[in-house]
């Protein structure tokens, strides 16, 4: 019995507590200060101003403690890249430490040095901008050019191996009109023929009938011109190619 009276007790104690706990947790001050910004005393600021006009702009009154502008900060201060505008940043606290703050946006006005600046800072990272594009356009240009030049050097050669051909004959080309190989190597100029057509015979037929008029002695270094061209089953001549083969 008296072991249940002392749980009773131990209870009625607990429950005491925590009621005075919820009404102390609930008469505690935890809300900030309230800022607010006086509109007609704001000018456009500059960065020669006192902070203090800044802090005049600005009220802050507390729930429980009243009025504590006293306490109000300028806390950052940050002007736009175009130097038009300034976002200040203030902060107020209450006498239980419960702080508030405000971002305000102002008008600035910057000074001539600061405009100087500015404008210089533009000028350079215009140039900048336009250094890197004429580069790529350098580069673009110079790749088209390129490009142009090895289309040209093919026409130049396809014209050549593609000469005009005897009517009736076959119609010979070439993969180049010219190489290079080493002294004591092999040489073939089937090697080289890229298309050989005819109205009447197959290419096969063709490729035996290769002609190649001039040696070439791949024992002995020197350069070696080739007159090479076919004929069809009908005796009729393709075109005549100018071949050159280098020795060394």
């Amino acid at each position: 019995m008296k072991k249940n009276q002392a749980v009773v007790v131990a209870l009625i104690v607990l429950c005491a507590l925590m009621a005075v706990f919820v009404v102390v947790y609930l008469g505690e001050d935890r809300e900030g200060p309230a800022l607010t910004v006086d509109t007609s005393k704001v000018r456009p600021y500059s960065k020669d101003q006192s902070v203090d006009i800044l802090k005049g702009y600005v009220k802050a009154v507390d729930k429980k403690d009243g009025d504590v502008s006293d306490s109000i900060i300028v806390e950052q201060i940050y002007v736009s890249s175009d130097l038009t505008k300034a976002n200040i940043i203030y902060a107020a606290r209450d006498h239980h430490n419960n702080i508030t703050k405000l971002t305000y946006t102002i008008d600035y006005a910057a000074s001539n040095e600061e405009i100087a600046a500015r404008d210089a800072t533009v000028q350079t990272e215009q140039e900048t901008t336009k250094s890197a594009s004429n580069a790529s356009d350098n580069k673009e240009s110079t790749t088209k050019k390129e490009t142009e030049s090895s289309v040209t050097q093919k026409t130049s050669v396809e014209a050549t191996t593609e000469a005009e051909t005897v009517a009736g004959g076959p119609k010979l080309v070439l993969t180049s009109t010219e190489d290079t190989i080493a002294v004591g190597s092999s040489f073939n100029i089937m090697k080289y023929v890229s298309e050989i057509t005819d109205d009447k015979d197959s290419a096969d037929v063709l490729s035996r009938r290769i002609v190649m008029d001039g040696t070439v002695n791949t024992a002995q270094k020197g350069t070696y011109n080739l007159e090479v061209y076919c004929t069809d089953t009908d005796r009729n001549q393709s075109n005549h190619v100018t071949f050159t083969v280098h020795v060394e």
